[in-house]
């Protein structure tokens, strides 16, 4: 068995799917886990044989328990393997190149990579040792430079008034009220005055009123919310969402 050949046909076809982001990010998770002593041969000729039927019983199975039609699932599968790149064109429409972009809560960095290949100037912040790791990998790979800080809480070690936008995706729902309230202080103390908030979530899971709530109490205007896509995760079919608050001009 040609192992190079397996290996670099799986990521093709990552790439195919899903775009180079993606890609290099299956690179990265591959290459961890024979660090970590998995065998690299072993893990191929696994991901090899069941990469398709595995694949095929599980999407089957989610489009099951959604219950959504065909056509919304395909949009919200989409949505869930391409949301860096989907991310990176909202904030591409409101944010001038070159700006100081802040993602709390970052995970494995896909958000991040995106952004910094478009051109601006990206800072990111986890708890996560774990995902500090891959993203710096990713990093690596894709040949990014990116600022990023491990953190124990919610408070952002940077200067007041440092950033043009800063981004939760995928993060909200992950925090508890109290830690919710004062990460957005924080956020809105280290916006530039006309700076942006963007909230990326889904409806029924994040708890948008009460995200809406402390927003406007620390001082944000609401600009918009969209629709992004319906979206199946966390067990509940509903749609992603992005809320945009705006940092008041003096």
């Amino acid at each position: 068995m040609n192992k190079t050949f397996n290996f670099q046909a799986i990521k093709e076809a990552i790439k195919d799917a899903f775009g180079e982001v993606r890609s290099k990010l299956f690179e990265v998770e591959f290459r961890e886990l024979v660090t970590k002593g998995c065998d690299e041969q072993l893990l191929n000729e696994f991901l090899l044989k069941n990469c398709i039927p595995v694949g095929a019983f599980v999407l089957l199975s989610a489009i099951r328990r959604s219950k959504m039609s065909l056509t919304d699932f395909l949009e919200s599968h989409k949505f869930l393997f391409t949301r860096h790149e989907i991310v990176s064109e909202i904030v591409s429409k409101d944010i001038p190149l070159r700006s100081k972009v802040l993602e709390v809560g970052f995970g494995r960095g896909l958000n991040l990579c995106t952004l910094a290949l478009g051109k601006y100037e990206v800072y990111g912040v986890d708890i996560s040792k774990e995902y500090l790791n891959i993203a710096e990998l990713l990093l690596e790979k894709l040949n990014c430079r990116v600022n990023l800080r491990l953190v124990k809480g919610s408070e952002l070690p940077f200067d007041d008034n440092y950033f043009d936008a800063v981004l939760y995706v995928w993060t909200l729902h992950e925090m508890k009220l109290n830690d919710i309230e004062v990460s957005i202080k924080e956020s809105f103390r280290v916006l530039k005055h006309g700076g942006l908030l963007y909230v990326v979530d889904q409806e029924g899971v994040a708890p948008f009123e009460q995200i809406k709530q402390i927003a406007e109490k620390v001082g944000y205007k609401l600009v918009c919310e969209e629709k992004l896509s319906p979206v199946y995760d966390h067990g509940k079919s509903t749609n992603a969402i992005v809320v945009k608050y705006q940092k008041s001009e003096l």
